[in-house]
């Protein structure tokens, strides 16, 4: 799950998906643009205060998404290719910012959560999910290995129920950063 704030309001709002659906292409893009970026591989999320705090990690760019990339990371196609435990090749990207300690230690308030979809040839668009929906959907995509206990239930219906929840669904990387930046 990716975390991202908005360059010019409090809030973030977290992209949960499975690998393959754009997150890390869609967060690397927003963070060229100004945006701020927390964690790439996984939010942490206070349990107490419902607030993701920040833990920024390089982005493991997938070499699919070098090339849609470099025109906001011209250097990117040049950085050396690794390859992770499933075999994929990817390249890192070190987070940046403009000061240190411009992410709030105390964590910042999530805003929505966008499932993202990256298909070839899908109508990039948004779509509002249920308060039903969401929680499943979560579950689904959760990074844990140890089962889902009744806290962690508690706190996925939690999340989906105060927090407007997307699909969005793209093929195009600039029409989906316009979805998102509205």
């Amino acid at each position: 799950m990716r975390a991202q704030c908005h360059p010019r309001q409090e809030g973030c709002f977290l992209l949960p998906a499975r690998s393959g659906s754009g997150k890390t292409t869609l967060v690397a893009a927003l963070a060229a643009k100004g945006w701020r970026y927390f964690p790439d591989e996984l939010a942490l999320i206070d349990p107490v205060t419902g607030k993701v705090l920040p833990f920024p990690q390089p982005m493991g760019i997938k070499t699919g998404s070098v090339s849609p990339l470099s025109r906001y990371y011209p250097g990117l196609a040049g950085l050396p290719s690794h390859r992770r435990i499933d075999e994929c090749g990817v390249c890192f990207l070190a987070p940046f910012f403009d000061t240190p300690l411009e992410m709030k230690k105390d964590g910042v308030e999530i805003a929505a959560l966008y499932f993202p979809v990256h298909l070839p040839k899908v109508k990039t668009e948004r779509v509002r999910l249920s308060p039903l929906e969401a929680p499943r959907r979560l579950a689904a995509v959760g990074s844990s290995p140890r089962p889902i206990t009744d806290g962690d239930i508690e706190t996925l219906i939690y999340l989906a129920d105060r927090l407007p929840c997307y699909l969005l669904y793209f093929d195009s990387l600039e029409m989906a950063l316009e979805i998102i930046s509205v």
